[in-house]
């Protein structure tokens, strides 16, 4: 299979789904001038394209419709010009057409990093910068844990800023995530690190939350003494986390499209992280 993309590469949710096509095919190309597209079209003859509403035009609807080639198309109107359709709006219907709203979509890829020993550690915090302060100066002063991010500390406890694959590592070698604004919660449940997460918001039973130092320390208490409980808790959350995840949805836009074969080799993908 080959796969064609617009800019929609900036898109965070189709950059998870362009994550799970590269386990299907080496070939996937990202345009940028779109004046040029009925050449790129025919140079690289692709079996899908994914485009904004916008830059399917007719001349590229007519070229896939020659050439049998799918359309993803991205965008919140209600057009005909696709196979399978992404968009922000839970109204659009697209005449019973292939279609996904955009929603914070789990990336099962993430089940990919490993904890490695030099990072463990029983609480980690990884900082935004709306991290509140407050609450990194009293946990650094009272728990023995690591801190990274944006979000600078004066503490030997404190390691830096880090990237995205750093970040997974972390997670997947702490036991405890404190998340604070940070949004870090999903990766860590997937991670198999449970996320004690600074909320005021109602959350499942399976989740904990604070909003207060009491509150935090707890929270903390609570999940250190029971680490049964937790592990049910984390294992209820991941299993709901899988079936959203980016894999299972490329599986099924793959099914719906007609592509078997890159499908399956989703499904293997799938069976081989969880």
């Amino acid at each position: 299979m080959r796969v064609l993309c617009d800019d929609t590469t900036q898109d965070q949710f189709i950059l998870k789904i362009i994550d799970c096509l590269r386990y299907t095919t080496k070939t996937i190309n990202a345009m940028s001038d779109m004046t040029k597209t009925t050449s790129v079209l025919i140079q690289l003859s692709p079996n899908l394209i994914i485009f904004k509403q916008e830059n399917i035009t007719p001349e590229v609807k007519a070229y896939c419709d020659k050439n049998k080639v799918k359309i993803i198309s991205v965008g919140d109107n209600n057009d005909k010009h696709g196979d399978f359709f992404i968009s922000s709006n839970a109204s659009l219907t697209h005449n019973g057409l292939g279609h996904i709203q955009k929603y914070q979509i789990p990336n099962l890829l993430m089940r990919n990093h490993k904890p490695k020993d030099h990072l463990r550690s029983k609480i980690s915090l990884i900082s935004s910068n709306q991290t509140n302060d407050f609450y990194m100066q009293f946990l650094d002063k009272n728990y023995k844990m690591r801190f990274y991010g944006l979000k600078r500390i004066a503490s030997p406890q404190y390691l830096g800023q880090i990237d995205d694959l750093q970040r997974g590592s972390i997670l997947a070698s702490s036991d405890i995530n404190i998340d604070i604004n940070s949004y870090t919660y999903i990766d860590a449940i997937l991670l198999n690190c449970y996320p004690i997460i600074y909320t005021d918001m109602e959350l499942p039973d399976t989740m904990s939350k604070f909003s207060s130092i009491l509150e935090l320390v707890n929270t903390i208490e609570y999940v250190e003494n029971n680490p049964n409980d937790i592990k049910d808790k984390l294992h209820s959350m991941q299993k709901e986390l899988f079936e959203k995840s980016n894999v299972v949805l490329t599986n099924n836009i793959l099914n719906t499209l007609g592509f078997e074969k890159e499908a399956k080799a989703l499904e293997e993908l799938k069976e081989s992280l969880i």
